[in-house]
């Protein structure tokens, strides 16, 4: 069934899914990092996208909204 899927399945979005916990777990590294950051260069943070969800811009937002001062 599976193969069956991934034959019709022309925007590969099978494989996103699958990858899906490794995204979560390469985020954490990013927001690790980024913690080392001062943020004193930045005045804004924007996420941009395709539409869809807001996931990932959430993610970041409920970990870094306590800790810095940037609309």
């Amino acid at each position: 069934m599976i193969e069956d899927i991934k034959k019709y399945d022309k925007s590969k979005m099978y494989k996103i899914l699958e990858d899906f916990s490794y995204q979560i777990k390469d985020s954490e590294i990013i927001v690790e990092e980024s913690k080392k950051d001062t943020f004193s260069n930045y005045n804004k943070i924007i996420f941009c996208g395709m539409g869809g969800s807001a996931i990932g811009a959430t993610f970041v937002e409920n970990i870094i909204k306590n800790t810095i001062n940037i609309p």
